[in-house]
C-alpha cells in the first residue's frame, strides 16, 4: 500500500516538469507561485521613477509661482512709487515755473524715478520670463514635462503590449496551466495608476520662457524626442533643424522643396512629414514638416500657432504659459 501512495505521488511529476519547460521556453520564469515574463518586473519602478518627476514638477512650479507673485507684488509696488514721484514732479514744476529752481527740481525728481526704477528686481510682468534666473526654473520646468511625456507613452505601451503578450502565451497552454501564467496585477489597475500621470504630462498650461526675446515651449517629437521651439503665434508651419529631422526620422516627400520666410528672410526648405508631433495635450499625427538646411542650425525650430488653431492656444506672457482650451480640443476629438 505504502509502495502505491508513493508511485502514486510521483506519478504526475514528469507532466509538471514538461509544462514548466514550455513555460521556460515562452520565456517566462517563476516569480513565487506565478510564472511570469522578466520585463513585467521593470514596471514598478519605471513607475516609482514617475513619481520622482511628479515631485521634481511640484517643486520646480511652487518656485516659479513664488517668483511671479514676489515680481508682481513688487512691479505694483514700483508703480505706485513712480506715480506718486511722478505727481509730486507736477506739483512742484507748477510751481515753480520760469523760477531758477524749475530746472534743478526736475533733475532731482529725474533722480528719483531712477532710484525707484532701479530699487529691487521688479520687471514688467511680461518680460518676467526672460529673467536668467526664472527662465532657468522655465526650462527646467518645460523639460521635466518632456520627459514625463516620453516616459508615460513608453509606459503605456510597454504594459499594452506585456498583456497581450501574456494573452498569447496562455493560448498556447490549457485552462488548468493558464491559472499560474502572469501578469502580477491586472492591466486596469496599472493604467488607473499611470493616468495620473499622464494628466500631469497633458496638461493644458505649458510653461513659456523668453530667450533672445522669442517665447520657447518644449514638445516631444515622436514618441521619445523632446525639442525646444520658438512659438511663433501667427505661423503655418512646423519647421525643423536639419538635426531635429534626423532625430525623429522624418520621411521626406518626393516633390521639390519650398521656401519659409523667418525674421523677414527666405530659406529653402526640404518637405516632410512626422509620425507625431505632441506640445502639452495637443496631439497631432503625420504631421507635415519643413526641414530648415544643416547652416541655418542655429535658428532653432518653429512652431506655428495656425497649425494648433483647432486648440485655441493662448500665449500669455504675464502667467508665464501656453495655454490649450480643453473644451474645444474635446470638440476636435469628436469630430
Amino acid at each position: 500500500m505504502a509502495i502505491a501512495i508513493l508511485l502514486t505521488s510521483v506519478a504526475p511529476l514528469p507532466a509538471q516538469e514538461e509544462t514548466e519547460a514550455l513555460f521556460e521556453q515562452q520565456g517566462l520564469v517563476k516569480y513565487g507561485r506565478r510564472w511570469i515574463l522578466p520585463c513585467e518586473t521593470d514596471l514598478a519602478p519605471e513607475l516609482r521613477q514617475l513619481d520622482s518627476l511628479e515631485q521634481q514638477l511640484s517643486f520646480v512650479q511652487r518656485q516659479v509661482d513664488l517668483a511671479r507673485e514676489d515680481n508682481a507684488r513688487n512691479w505694483k509696488r514700483q508703480q505706485a512709487t513712480l506715480a506718486a514721484i511722478d505727481r509730486l514732479g507736477k506739483r512742484l514744476k507748477e510751481h515753480a515755473v520760469g523760477s531758477d529752481q524749475e530746472k534743478e527740481l526736475a533733475q532731482e525728481i529725474g533722480r528719483l524715478r531712477k532710484m525707484a526704477t532701479s530699487a529691487g528686481d521688479a520687471v514688467e510682468p511680461k518680460k518676467l520670463a526672460a529673467l536668467p534666473n526664472v527662465r532657468e526654473l522655465l526650462m527646467q520646468q518645460a523639460q521635466l514635462l518632456a520627459t514625463l511625456t516620453t516616459r508615460t507613452v513608453q509606459l503605456r505601451e510597454d504594459m499594452v503590449n506585456l498583456d497581450q503578450r501574456y494573452a498569447k502565451i496562455r493560448g498556447e497552454f490549457l485552462e488548468e496551466d493558464q491559472a499560474v501564467i502572469g501578469p502580477l496585477e491586472l492591466l486596469s489597475r496599472r493604467l488607473g495608476r499611470l493616468a495620473r500621470f499622464e494628466r500631469l504630462a497633458n496638461q493644458d498650461r505649458l510653461p513659456i520662457f523668453l530667450q533672445n526675446d522669442k517665447p520657447r515651449v518644449a514638445a516631444v517629437l515622436d514618441q521619445d524626442n523632446p525639442q525646444i521651439f520658438t512659438w511663433n503665434p501667427n505661423g503655418k508651419e512646423i519647421i525643423l533643424t536639419a538635426n531635429m529631422a534626423q532625430s525623429a526620422g522624418v520621411q521626406y516627400t518626393p516633390e521639390e522643396g519650398g521656401v519659409v520666410v523667418l525674421e523677414k528672410q527666405e530659406l529653402p526648405v526640404r518637405k516632410g512629414r512626422v509620425a507625431a508631433l505632441r506640445v502639452g495635450p495637443a496631439l497631432l499625427q503625420d504631421v507635415a514638416v519643413s526641414v530648415l538646411p544643416p547652416e541655418q542650425e542655429f535658428r532653432g525650430g518653429f512652431l506655428g500657432g495656425k497649425v494648433f488653431q483647432h486648440f485655441q492656444p493662448d500665449l500669455s506672457l504675464e502667467e508665464l504659459c501656453l495655454q490649450f482650451d480643453a473644451g474645444a480640443m474635446e470638440a476636435t476629438a469628436d469630430h
